[in-house]
């Protein structure tokens, strides 16, 4: 049950054990997964409440705002409410509408906890703002892009709204991409976390169950045009073969032949094996976002942005910078009077550290991926 709930298949636990074998499974835990399936159901209906809010005060606003995940995606993949666990609400809206988005937002309840500089260095490097309602219990991630810059896929907002497709969400009809476009998107979604939940197979696997007349040729040329067809096929590779999610042949094809792709899915499918008996995620991050990446360009660039980044946050403090600490003084313990000799020593230590794991990396990594 805590790992149910841990990889958020918790309501389809209950909902699948309940319906074909309750009398197998002991009266106490029955009851104890019916009544974690209530309350979360209970709290979709009110986070779904509060989504059909929001987009209507954003409509009567003229500021257009899809959907996704949450509950549409819980109406649109596994049609009930109550088969999906999530927390939050996701809504993509303009980058343009971004200040209206979020002085509405505040007018009616809800905060944006951040500085001012936090603000533009989030909208610079970042693809969302984290909302939250003044008595905690929404929270509102609104998206102007699905990823930061260093991925494949870029948001092409016009596409999305011109292919968007409509829901009925609580007898309310809302608008949610098309399950093309949605395809792509949960693709990258769990590729971009590694594929670390199990829900996120789920989703997919259930929208290709339940989308059986997919534009495939659309879906391929889209994922080709944008340097993304292994996220795509690593996305379909995990859910064909740990749910059998039916495929084209011509798909599954060219999913088998892919060799980084199955190494890739049998290096995710491991890890999830390993998650689920409690053992520590071990998966280099770096190393996986570089092989799925196919384009040459596409690794350079998460190179420059997301691993140096990463690598260099530490130094962005120049206080943090300059300072000694105790690795200085044990590469060279001296006398307290030459102390002073560490503000010398700690900046040629620092750039051979980081000099030599950036070579160390390159060395590894770059050359046959």
């Amino acid at each position: 049950m805590q790992t149910a709930l841990q990889h958020g298949v918790m309501p389809l636990l209950y909902q699948h054990l309940s319906t074909i074998c309750p009398e197998a499974i002991p009266t106490a835990t029955l009851k104890q997964l019916r009544e974690h399936f209530h309350r979360n159901a209970g709290y979709n209906l009110f986070l779904t409440s509060e989504l059909l809010k929001i987009l209507h005060l954003l409509e009567t606003h003229g500021i257009p705002a899809l959907p996704f995940k949450g509950p549409t995606l819980a109406a649109l993949v596994y049609g009930n409410l109550a088969l999906r666990q999530f927390g939050d609400l996701d809504i993509l809206v303009h980058k343009q509408d971004l200040q209206r988005t979020k002085n509405l937002l505040i007018t009616h309840g809800y905060q944006l906890p951040l500085t001012r500089v936090q603000e533009e260095a989030i909208l610079k490097h970042h693809y969302h703002y984290a909302f939250e309602r003044d008595d905690g219990s929404v929270h509102v991630e609104m998206h102007w892009a699905f990823t930061r810059r260093y991925w494949p896929f870029p948001l092409d907002f016009t596409c999305l709204w011109a292919r968007r497709t409509t829901i009925s969400l609580a007898g309310t009809t809302v608008g949610t991409f098309s399950l093309e476009e949605l395809l792509l998107i949960l693709c990258v979604h769990g590729t971009k976390d590694q594929w670390a939940v199990l829900k996120w197979v789920c989703d997919v696997a259930e929208l290709l169950r339940i989308h059986q007349a997919m534009d495939w040729g659309w879906v391929m040329e889209r994922a080709r045009t944008s340097g993304g067809m292994r996220i795509l096929l690593l996305g379909l590779s995990l859910a064909h073969d740990l749910l059998g999610a039916v495929l084209p042949e011509d798909v599954v094809h060219r999913m088998q032949a892919a060799p980084v792709v199955q190494a890739l899915a049998t290096q995710v499918r491991t890890q999830l094996c390993t998650s689920l008996n409690g053992l520590p995620w071990e998966t280099d991050l770096h190393t996986f976002n570089l092989r799925v990446r196919e384009r040459a360009q596409d690794r350079v660039q998460y190179f420059l942005f997301g691993y140096l980044r990463a690598c260099c946050q530490p130094l962005f403090s120049f206080p943090r910078l300059i300072t000694p600490n105790a690795r200085d003084q044990a590469l060279l313990p001296l006398p307290p009077q030459f102390a002073f000799f560490y503000y010398l020593l700690r900046p040629v230590r620092l750039t051979v550290v980081h000099g030599s794991r950036l070579f160390m990396f390159l060395l590894k990594h770059l050359p046959g991926l």
